[in-house]
């Protein structure tokens, strides 16, 4: 079954979008970090720069 999706805007808004997020991440403390956690540590590993740019 296929469903349309009406109300997507067509262009992308980072300040209504991230806005709305920001709070709610905010609001339920899910950006926060708990050193007592049991859960697993884990590591976001960030890509170099663009080595076929200029380093300049």
């Amino acid at each position: 079954m296929t469903e349309t999706i009406t109300n997507l805007p067509s262009l992308y808004d980072p300040f209504s979008t991230e806005a709305k997020w920001q709070q709610f991440w905010e609001e339920n403390q899910i950006n926060k970090a708990n050193p007592n956690s049991d859960g697993e540590s884990y590591c976001i590993v960030i890509p170099p720069p663009n080595v076929t740019g200029s380093l300049c």
